[in-house]
């Protein structure tokens, strides 16, 4: 086959919109990604069946992609890196502390941690 011209434009121009479309492809996933993995929370410090020596604890975290996050259902504020540093009352025996997230797409999370006061 022999290179002329226009069978090379020819080939630039096919290039050129398959390189366009590899583009559009892989930003439409790279946009879609939040939806597919969804609402998390990571809590860094209370562990879950940690023992509390004092009547206040401190909550610190992390939750990704959401739109509102509450702890024992009163609505907590986080950073813009989603991170979070809430004080709560501990009272003696078992406390359940309960994190609930909502995404935009309107998926929830809930993730509990069992804290032991004396």
């Amino acid at each position: 086959m022999q290179l002329t011209r226009t069978t090379i434009q020819r080939l630039f121009k096919i290039l050129l919109v398959a390189l366009i479309a590899i583009l559009i492809i892989s930003y439409a996933i790279w946009r879609s990604s939040d939806y597919t993995r969804g609402p998390s929370i990571n809590v860094f410090w209370p562990q879950d069946g940690r023992e509390a020596t004092s009547s206040t604890i401190q909550i610190i975290g992390q939750a990704k992609r959401i739109n509102q996050i509450s702890l024992n259902g009163k609505q907590i504020s986080i950073d813009e890196d989603g991170n979070f540093k809430e004080t709560i009352i501990i009272f003696s025996g078992l406390n359940w502390i309960t994190l609930h997230v909502n995404d935009r797409f309107g998926r929830d999370l809930t993730q509990q941690i069992r804290i032991v006061g004396k």
